[in-house]
């Protein structure tokens, strides 16, 4: 100050300068440096000793720091994490109540969205693009759709596009091994109403950085996910139908596939049917591998003009059924429905592996391998309880 005294001040009047002073520095060591590489810089070579917050932001800019780091140079990869073996993404994941635990999505309502991008590679990157679609529950994947139709957000889900909710702009993602490597973004989704089609909707993500400002990213493998496996509680005894729709791979629509029910954990006490349209039905149940038809004469809940009965169900066996040498007419998608029987009361001996989650997976595959698939995660409701340790009941 004027006489050269000192006084302390705060506020962001003061904090400004600061922060424009050290921008200038580095600006003066590299011209090159972009707005989001600034940032970057100087967030991670704050002194801070709490994470940051919006009290204290990312902590106390550190001007030599900033100077003396070690920008990484080499090509970023922004990497969204894909489906594992069950179908399950861990990267895109609703959360309604903030407590930090995904929730099962409540149609007719908003719905918080979320995702989770990394950067495995170098670099920082500027106002990444974190984009959420949706569509019908059905043997899709993000890896044989490719990028997700960003140009037709109102597409048709039964012919495999994906509708498009809305998109969250990151500012600043660093480079891998720094505090910034990782940013998590989220939308509101309005959930839509089950309709004739399907009663689930299957939710997926892509992340894209604009070029320019940053440089084009080489590796895009694994810029898009797709979680599709549905958790599905059902009281003993209780008979529950999974309606969804069976795609070819996008990238070769006229390659025969094969469809694969396995149960991944499931009981044999869990009866399991999958019924198909009888156009569908005769075409394919000649060549069945584990799997018994069964004649059914009951009326289909899939949409009007797909399918208008549902004539034939097969029954699985084991563990593993089989239709071989799926051939789709216009490659357009063959809706299906499972259907579980839960064991009954006086059949259901109490253990504890009753209660644990079992799976039922579906699996599409052709000469490439597994191109798509879905999967079931099937529990006894917590409501249903032992009595003697012998058979449940209901509270």
């Amino acid at each position: 100050m004027i006489g050269g005294s000192y006084q302390v001040k705060s506020g962001t009047s003061v904090a400004a300068p600061h922060v424009s002073g050290a921008a200038a520095l580095l600006l003066e060591k590299d011209p090159n440096l972009l707005p989001h590489e600034l940032v970057f810089i100087l967030r991670e070579t704050a002194w801070r000793f709490v994470n940051p917050n919006n009290v204290r932001g990312w902590g106390r800019v550190d001007a030599l720091q900033a100077i003396n780091h070690y920008y990484d140079p080499s090509a970023y990869d922004l990497t969204i994490s894909d489906a594992n073996d069950l179908w399950f993404a861990d990267s895109v994941w609703i959360d309604n109540d903030s407590d930090g635990r995904p929730d099962e999505p409540v149609a007719g309502k908003v719905n918080r969205v979320f995702a989770r991008i990394r950067n495995t590679g170098g670099q920082s990157v500027g106002n990444a693009e974190i984009r959420f679609y949706y569509t019908e529950a059905g043997t899709v994947s993000s890896d044989g759709l490719g990028a997700f139709d960003r140009g037709a957000p109102e597409g048709a889900p039964e012919t495999g596009s994906f509708r498009y909710i809305g998109s969250y702009f990151a500012p600043v993602i660093g480079p891998s091994g720094t505090s910034q490597d990782t940013v998590v973004g989220a939308v509101d989704w309005f959930v839509p109403l089950p309709d004739a089609g399907t009663n689930h909707w299957s939710l997926g993500a892509d992340v894209v950085a604009p070029n320019p400002p940053n440089k084009e990213e080489t590796n895009r493998a694994n810029n898009t996910t797709l979680t599709n496996s549905f958790d599905i509680t059902m009281f003993p005894g209780e008979i529950l139908t999974f309606r969804f729709f069976i795609h070819g791979d996008s990238r070769s629509l006229n390659e025969p596939f094969d469809l694969e029910v396995v149960r991944a954990g499931m009981l044999q006490n869990f009866d399991v049917q999958l019924s198909l349209d009888e156009v569908s039905a005769d075409k394919w149940v000649e060549r069945m591998r584990g799997f018994e038809p069964v004649e059914h004469d009951e009326v289909a809940e899939f949409s009007a003009g797909v399918a208008e009965y549902v004539k034939r169900s097969m029954t699985l066996l084991a563990d593993r059924g089989q239709l071989e040498g799926i051939a789709l007419t216009d490659g357009r998608p063959v809706p299906a429905r499972i259907t579980i029987r839960a064991p009954e009361f006086s059949s259901l001996d109490y253990e504890p592996t009753q209660q644990q989650s079992q799976y039922l997976v579906i699996n599409v595959a052709n000469s490439k391998g597994i191109f798509g698939g879905l999967a079931l995660n099937i529990s006894i409701s917590p409501d249903a309880t032992p009595i003697n340790k012998v058979i449940f009941t209901v509270k």
